[in-house]
């Protein structure tokens, strides 16, 4: 995710898209629900920057279910508010 990061950071947007999706399943296969939850939510927010509504979309969608599997109610109801998917 870190990587991710800095490639958003640094204009490298399609390094960051394929490191938001490494992150993204990395931490899902080593059951990291928390981390999946965030690295989804970075990266809809990576693809709102970006001007992708619909990958955003998907993956504030996918941040949602995933906090929502964490226990994290609040935190999935502000991605919900705050975001449309």
């Amino acid at each position: 995710l870190i990587e991710a990061e800095y490639h958003f950071s640094s204009g490298m947007t399609n390094r960051a898209a394929k490191g938001y999706d490494i992150s993204i399943d990395m931490a899902g296969k080593n059951g990291f629900i928390h981390e999946q939850a965030i690295a989804c939510e970075r990266a809809g927010f990576f693809h709102l920057q970006c001007g992708n509504e619909s990958n955003a979309s998907h993956y504030y969608a996918q941040a949602y279910n995933a906090y929502m599997e964490w226990g994290a109610k609040a935190k999935a109801d502000q991605i919900r508010e705050r975001y449309l998917f």
